[in-house]
């Protein structure tokens, strides 16, 4: 039989986190998914993985200028290796 897990089930929490119930202090703590720093606090708004872009718009925008070639790495010459 499968033991249920120690504490009260856990809180809801916004996207990108996790809580987890600490025995010793009978209270929750919460990870960030992404850096997997802990707080003791309970989060409020959501987190999001490095470069992660949530607005469509800023996303379109950010496709369009590299598209065009703002900030664009500039194309890399091609070495070829002759025998």
């Amino acid at each position: 039989m499968v033991k249920p897990p120690a504490g009260p089930p856990p809180p809801e929490v916004p996207e990108g986190w996790k809580a987890h119930w600490d025995q010793t202090y009978k209270a929750w703590f919460y990870e960030n998914f992404y850096t997997e720093d802990t707080v003791w606090v309970k989060p409020t708004e959501p987190v999001y993985p490095p470069g992660f872009v949530d607005d469509p718009a800023a996303l379109t925008n950010i496709m369009a200028a590299v598209s065009i070639g703002e900030n664009a790495p500039s194309p890399q010459p091609e070495y070829v290796s002759y025998p």
